[in-house]
């Protein structure tokens, strides 16, 4: 019995849990598209937990600044980037973040307030982007393709006939 506490003290010690704001959306699930020159002023200072694809990261002497293209998030606050974007917005942090880790592609979620709202020249296009400070972060891994396994479903993909296991063929 002792060891198998000790294995599970082990096993459980090295597991990592998200933020508590990233896991749970704010009561007011403000999401980045209803945010416009307009009503700003109404949103200012409300909390939110927005997220998606890291376009470009700036840094200077007293902040750090991202600028993604927003997508909705699951229950858990991971970006669900398979479904339509959202429009981009900005991040701000006084921390500095090296852009070789927050590079360009890569998926984040952001917890903070919405503080701002700021125009960005894209290509010849202004654009008025609602800003955010953020207070709590999580940049997920990268997909890598030991992490996936190539099985589709019966008809597609390397595994023809039955699945996974079964008695299908397999086609290299």
């Amino acid at each position: 019995m002792k060891n198998l506490l000790c294995l599970l003290v082990v096993l459980f010690s090295g597991c990592s849990s998200l933020p508590p704001a990233i896991q749970s959306a704010p009561a007011d699930d403000i999401q980045p598209q209803q945010i416009t020159r307009s009503n700003i002023e109404q949103y200012r200072g409300s909390a939110v937990r927005w997220g998606g694809k890291i376009i470009k990261v700036n840094n200077d002497d007293s902040q750090s600044v991202i600028q993604l293209l927003a997508y909705p998030l699951a229950s858990y606050g991971n970006v669900r980037s398979n479904k339509d974007n959202q429009g981009r917005f900005l991040a701000i942090t006084n921390q500095f973040l090296d852009p070789e880790v927050y590079e360009q592609g890569r998926f984040v979620t952001f917890a903070g307030t919405i503080s701002s709202q700021q125009t960005v020249l894209i290509d010849k296009k202004s654009l008025e982007l609602p800003v955010i400070s953020i207070t709590e972060m999580h940049l997920w891994p990268e997909k890598s393709l030991d992490q996936s396994h190539y099985y589709l479903d019966h008809h597609r993909g390397r595994y023809v006939g039955y699945g996974y296991y079964g008695t299908g063929s397999y086609y290299p």
